[in-house]
């Protein structure tokens, strides 16, 4: 019972000698926590979400149903669109995206694979049955015949995979797959502007049908104003456009190649390219960047900021924000 003291080995004779673990910061983490769970209101996979401005809604839509929830009632939604038809044989489209407006709450749009843009205002009738606004310059292009007639792809690539509201809820953006289109509220006939984005590609859209390239959904984002343009493309670009069309492809993988368009452009390693402005092609450049397309390597997804010329573009494990200067 003596052997306590100082005389066993194990104690310390300094108490300098003894060492305390310290809890040292690894900086701020984002976790995600689950709050809610709106089931049951879906049978097809859920393609877009969008919040209300009345900060007590959203809604979601999937191939055929868009459905309004309140954030407070998980148990049930109220149908607005349901596009089922009695026999599915007799089915001619799909709901590719949807979205409320930006600022008044009561307006609601939703694209189809047809290529039409629906809008329609929640005042009139709950049920969106009848739209208040059609946007579909399908029916005021001419026919054409010769090489150019309506082919087996057309369907296909006019279907659209994106469709927002501008932050100003003046303009609305949608994106095909071979183009984006920015259609004025106030025109219904025509969009206001239309930017190529994969016309280089149209020889080859056979291979793309073999391979389902041609049914990737790349998203749009417009800044204020649709002054601004963003959105994906392949091996790893986004094309951002300004509002006179001018045309910047920024490379997703290579975020060092990035630069200040108000400052200096700093020297780019050897390695790396900076973003490029794309100028007309002759037949031999385009024909050389046809070819060289890595399908594999696919920027879908892209954000906008509400009040700024601020984008976000994702692609595989990278995303890149950046920022357009006047």
């Amino acid at each position: 019972g003596g052997g306590g003291g100082g005389g066993g080995g194990g104690g310390y004779a300094d108490a300098s000698m003894l060492r305390v673990p310290r809890v040292v910061g690894g900086g701020h983490e984002v976790g995600a926590t689950l709050c809610r769970t709106y089931a049951n209101a879906h049978a097809y996979h859920i393609n877009s979400v969008s919040v209300n401005s009345d900060g007590e809604h959203f809604a979601s839509a999937d191939d055929l149903r868009v459905n309004v929830w309140n954030l407070e009632v998980t148990e049930r939604a109220f149908n607005v669109v349901d596009l089922k038809p009695p026999n599915m044989e007799d089915l001619t489209e799909v709901i590719t995206a949807a979205a409320f407006h930006p600022i008044d709450c009561h307006a609601l749009l939703y694209a189809s694979s047809r290529g039409a843009i629906k809008l329609f205002d929640l005042r009139q009738s709950a049920r969106c049955d009848a739209h208040a606004k059609l946007f579909d310059d399908a029916a005021a292009q001419p026919a054409r015949g010769g090489d150019d007639a309506k082919s087996f792809f057309s369907e296909i690539v006019s279907s659209i995979s994106d469709a927002r509201f501008d932050p100003t809820g003046r303009f609305v953006v949608s994106r095909d797959f071979l183009s984006v289109k920015v259609w004025d509220l106030r025109v219904e006939r025509h969009p206001v502007a239309c930017r190529p984005v994969h016309d280089h590609l149209k020889p080859r859209l056979c291979d793309l049908y073999e391979s389902d390239c041609i049914f990737d959904k790349f998203e749009v984002a417009a800044g204020p104003g649709a002054a601004a343009l963003a959105t994906g493309s392949y091996s790893d670009a986004a094309h951002v456009f300004d509002a006179s069309g001018a045309r910047l492809e920024v490379d997703v993988s290579d975020a060092g190649g990035l630069f200040d368009s108000a400052a200096p452009a700093p020297a780019a390693p050897p390695s790396r390219q900076p973003p490029r402005r794309l100028e007309p092609e002759d037949d031999d450049a385009s024909s050389a960047r046809r070819d060289d397309v890595d399908f594999g390597r696919r920027v879908l997804h892209v954000a906008a900021h509400p009040r700024e010329e601020t984008f976000a573009v994702a692609g595989l494990d990278r995303c890149v924000l950046f920022h357009m200067h006047r």
